[in-house]
């Protein structure tokens, strides 16, 4: 990898793994709520989860940069080391404009920040040399979003990205839709990323019903088990859609390849 690779790679990577960190940290109070349905966040909480909310969004900023297109080193490491002060004005996610009215979750997120920032600023190219590499994701620009969805929905006659439940809708005869709640559904996503991972395309677009988590990523990092929305190769040879409550429906060389192993709604 070149050097500014390596250090886009160490940044995604380190957000990644302390977000996992606070996550983890705040697991025993995120199951007292919702055994409890609701209670008091204590001190401990308000110093916890807004962490890894913000490195959710630090990841995103830093995956909007294209690894394809990185600039030198010193100037990538200069924007990097500045990225956690400038999306407090940005918000991608709509989540950490919330932290700044409470003083202890305004600190933890300010720690979060200049944490990331020093460790950036300290680091050289030695230090990078034996960085592992991370699967290719890139956060969608909104111009690139419409125009990947066009192309989704002139493809596979989908009206609306919410309303795409009845293969009935669609004309393509090879839409089939599967019922979630009657199917293993462990095995019917782990078919699915099995397919995904092995497609000829080297990176395939995910459209989620959540912004701005919508990427042009490496076919092994799709995950339909964890967002709603669709998942194409550029060509649209094939779709798995995630958009209807309970139902995936799946078109192309997936249906055939997954879907024949599953019943059909309407079958």
């Amino acid at each position: 990898m070149s050097n500014s690779l390596n250090l886009h790679t160490y940044s995604r990577r380190y957000c990644i793994e302390r977000h996992a960190f606070w996550s983890k940290k705040y697991e025993p109070s995120a199951k007292k709520f919702l055994s409890s349905n609701g209670g008091e966040y204590t001190e401990k909480d308000y110093d916890t989860f807004p962490r890894y909310v913000f490195l959710d969004e630090l990841l995103l900023a830093i995956e909007t940069l294209d690894a394809d297109d990185l600039p030198n080193f010193d100037t990538l490491s200069r924007q990097l080391s500045g990225l956690p002060f400038s999306i407090a004005d940005e918000h991608r996610s709509g989540f950490i404009s919330n932290f700044e009215y409470n003083p202890i979750e305004k600190a933890a997120v300010d720690d979060e920040r200049y944490r990331f920032s020093k460790v950036i600023e300290k680091l050289s190219v030695t230090d990078l040399q034996e960085e592992p590499s991370l699967p290719y994701r890139r956060v969608l620009q909104s111009t690139e979003f419409d125009r990947i969805w066009k192309s989704i929905s002139d493809a596979w006659s989908v009206a609306t990205f919410n309303e795409w439940n009845i293969v009935g809708m669609n004309s393509n005869p090879s839409l089939i839709s599967i019922d979630m709640f009657s199917v293993d559904r462990t095995r019917l996503f782990r078919n699915l990323k099995r397919f995904m991972s092995r497609e000829k395309s080297d990176r395939i677009y995910q459209l989620s019903e959540y912004m701005p988590y919508n990427y042009q990523l490496d076919p092994s990092w799709a995950d339909p088990w964890m967002y709603d929305g669709f998942w194409a190769p550029p060509n649209n040879d094939w779709v798995v859609c995630c958009a209807s409550p309970g139902v995936v429906t799946l078109g192309g060389t997936v249906a055939d390849a997954v879907g024949k192993h599953f019943p059909h709604i309407g079958q």
